[in-house]
């Protein structure tokens, strides 16, 4: 656990990096979008590297003591699907493009008669440039183990994490 932070370490220690960070996120990007449209699959691509100031709240709100190695989305991509049966073959698809650290289908923490969250996180590297497909191109490999999250969604499902990151996370976002 962390006991003190200094901010204004961790923000120039994390601005460091947004560069590498963005590099990663467009070559990760350019490869799903290849990938997705050879397959034929019906879908939204969206990507983002976290800004400073969202990084910073993580961080204090994570209390970690280690803030740059355990948050782990400072590179975010999504697709969004159109149907539901997309999402496995997205799914499966991701196991070829990129080297999979961890993933996590958040329904199986819900009971069946619960309404909540039903995203599938995983966790990603580039790996082996080998895995560079169409005119991706390749990455340099000093960027291959750069972790980044993917979230999956069909259309429905987005809205509602849309919708829940909101109440949760920026609560003075809304009206009450």
């Amino acid at each position: 656990m962390m006991i003190q932070m200094d901010l204004t370490s961790l923000r120039d220690e994390y601005e460091s990096h947004i560069d590498e960070y963005k590099v990663v996120e467009k070559h990760a990007r350019s490869i799903l979008e290849s990938s997705m449209e050879r397959l034929g699959v019906d879908c939204k691509i969206e990507s983002r590297v976290k800004d400073t100031e969202s990084f910073l709240k993580k961080a204090l709100r994570l209390q970690s003591s280690e803030p740059m190695v355990t948050i782990r989305d400072k590179i975010g991509l999504r697709v969004v699907t159109v149907c539901s049966g997309d999402i496995s073959t997205v799914s499966e698809e991701l196991n070829s493009l990129f080297s999979v650290i961890s993933r996590e289908d958040k329904a199986i923490s819900l009971d069946p008669n619960q309404l909540g969250y039903l995203g599938i996180h995983i966790e990603a590297v580039i790996g082996s440039p080998t895995s560079s497909i169409g005119d991706a191109g390749l990455i340099e490999s000093c960027y291959n183990e750069v972790p980044f999250e993917i979230q999956l969604h069909t259309i429905a499902q987005s809205a509602w994490a849309s919708i829940s990151h909101r109440l949760l996370y920026k609560p003075d976002d809304h009206p009450s």
